[in-house]
């Protein structure tokens, strides 16, 4: 199996085993693997990442591979919603017009709860 490498729809099903505290290292070691051999990330598993180290407590990460999103669809601000830009995800969805989006919505609730623990 020496050579094969990965695609995007495995990487990406394979990081949220990787979402818990406990496996957060292989999380981490999948992702600096990525980019240690020049792989393309494409949004789907930025999201993938993004979304694993969020469940993993580890929001910088998280904010830093969010940052570097040259692309960001619903789905990416809708992670950032549970993670910290609660404000900007808002204006989001309002410009937008996703309002009635029940993921949208629910992860604006779950923003709202974590930002009041």
């Amino acid at each position: 199996m020496d050579g094969i490498k990965p695609d995007s729809l495995s990487v990406a099903s394979v990081l949220p085993a990787c979402a818990r505290t406990i496996a957060h290292k292989n999380g981490k070691a999948i992702h600096g693997h990525l980019l240690g051999n020049g792989r393309d990330l494409n949004l789907i598993v930025q999201k993938a990442t993004v979304d694993m180290y969020a469940k993993s407590e580890l929001v910088d990460c998280a904010l830093k591979v969010f940052e570097r999103m040259k692309k960001r669809d619903a789905i990416s601000w809708t992670l950032m919603i549970l993670i910290r830009l609660f404000d900007e995800a808002r204006a989001f969805i309002e410009k937008h017009h996703i309002e009635g989006h029940a993921e949208a919505l629910r992860a604006l609730l779950d923003g709202c709860w974590i930002h009041h623990r």
